[in-house]
């Protein structure tokens, strides 16, 4: 049973944060939150295959506080 267990492919657990809008305007990035959802998405493509599951959580803009993040952390 341990050697079935070993073979199995794991799970990916993934906590992306990408902050495109600030609230100096000035700072704001251009494809911070587009890298950080493709970057999702090509992950989420490998569940079933490398990864037996994919878990994405994804921070993006107003949503990646300092709380936000060390609550995803520690979830």
């Amino acid at each position: 049973a341990n050697v079935a267990a070993a073979a199995a492919p794991p799970r990916l657990l993934f906590l992306g944060v990408g902050v495109s809008r600030y609230r100096e305007e000035s700072q704001d990035l251009r494809y911070a939150r587009k890298d950080v959802e493709d970057l999702a998405a090509a992950l989420r493509a490998q569940a079933g295959g490398l990864y037996a599951e994919v878990r994405p959580t994804l921070l993006v803009d107003s949503m990646a506080t300092q709380p936000r993040i060390v609550a995803a952390l520690q979830a």
